[in-house]
């Protein structure tokens, strides 16, 4: 089957995602489940948390985000992701507008139906501000404590509401993951097909 006769096979779906993007997220925490989510049929949007358009990187380069968050009603989607690197503290930083951001986390973990979705260092995030629950999570090596009674030493976990990933070694699986969490296996095992992913 050719890409684009997979394309065809896979129907656009309602289900929305955001990528909050800071300067310094993690290239490839961001760039491999957008290329998938899109793959999968979702509707996924890069949002930047700066006060601009146009996004630096951990790597360096450049990359140009749909939307800022001062613009986005963040209420319109079903899950919100946090890619980790070095931008990840901004995510809880009030000059990059973190407080509609912070309110946002803490509505989806209360709602049916939406979801949290971080990697690498951001699962911290979703524990300093105590929207896991009792929802298991797992983070980079050092920041377990952030996750306290939470955390679980694994690659990649779902729980409740919540789904996240140890590190950009884990990008495929975790986007994977989400897609049959917020789609079906079916979807998955056909993205999974197509970049000939083999677990």
């Amino acid at each position: 089957m050719t890409i684009e006769e997979n394309e065809k096979k896979i129907a656009v779906s309602n289900v929305r995602i955001a990528i909050m993007v800071a300067n310094e997220s993690e290239d490839i925490e961001v760039l491999a489940p957008y290329d998938l989510w899109r793959r999968a049929g979702l509707i996924v949007e890069l949002v930047s948390v700066e006060k601009k358009n146009t996004i630096i990187l951990q790597s360096g380069a450049k990359m140009y985000c749909n939307s800022i968050i001062e613009r986005t009603n963040l209420d319109q989607f079903h899950a919100i992701y946090l890619p980790g690197g070095r931008g990840h503290t901004k995510f809880l930083e009030e000059k990059y507008s973190s407080d509609k951001l912070i309110k946002t986390l803490r509505k989806f973990a209360n709602e049916q139906n939406k979801w949290l979705l971080a990697m690498c260092a951001s699962p911290s995030i979703l524990g300093i501000l105590s929207v896991l629950g009792n929802s298991k999570a797992t983070a980079y090596p050092g920041f377990e404590k952030s996750l306290g009674k939470n955390y679980v030493d694994e690659g990649v976990v779902a729980s409740g509401n919540v789904i996240t990933g140890k590190s950009v070694a884990y990008a495929i699986e975790f986007s994977l993951l989400v897609i049959e969490k917020l789609l079906d296996k079916k979807t998955r095992n056909s993205v999974a097909k197509e970049i000939l992913y083999v677990k």
